[in-house]
């Protein structure tokens, strides 16, 4: 399928979803990714929802991680304290500078939250040199902005992620 301002996307047999070609993402440095449209088929009443938010995220600006970039500090920070001192341990003397610590993954999903309407998340289970075991999982509501970061757990909220309706509105839970 073509789909307006985006490009072509094709069903993976192996996994059921449909996949991008590779685009270039201004946000991430004009390098290429595949956003893959998780539960698609099940969902096509609600395609617009993905493909906006898709959208959003293609013109998203820097401000995305200047307002994001404390919260993924204090990830980092809370992991440093946590952990015996380790010789390779990264050492960030700035929050704005976190995101050099960061890798992103190649594909990025695309999907809908259980119980939610109006909008599609993405999702980027991204590694991180502070956290090389559980990595960095960022979430973006409608592709606008970063509503979610910290371990990987797959949730799309940290309302989600412990059960807790509270924490709806929480970016960073730790």
């Amino acid at each position: 399928m073509d789909i307006k301002g985006i490009g072509k996307f094709q069903k993976d047999p192996a996994t059921g979803y449909w996949t991008s070609e590779l685009i270039k993402v201004p946000l991430l440095d004009d390098e290429t990714y595949r956003f893959v449209l998780e539960d698609y088929d099940e969902n096509q009443q609600r395609a617009e929802e993905y493909f906006s938010a898709i959208r959003n995220f293609l013109s998203a600006e820097q401000s995305v991680w200047d307002l994001a970039a404390p919260y993924a500090y204090g990830y980092y920070y809370r992991t440093k304290e946590a952990i015996v001192e380790e010789d390779d341990f990264p050492q960030v003397t700035n929050a704005f500078l976190i995101w050099e610590f960061v890798t992103f993954p190649e594909d990025i999903s695309v999907c809908l939250r259980p119980g939610s309407a109006g909008c599609a998340y993405l999702s980027m289970d991204c590694e991180c040199e502070w956290e090389r075991e559980h990595g960095m999982q960022l979430v973006f509501k409608d592709g606008k902005k970063i509503t979610k970061l910290g371990p990987y757990d797959g949730h799309l909220s940290n309302a989600d992620s412990f059960n807790n309706p509270e924490l709806e509105d929480v970016l960073f839970y730790g």
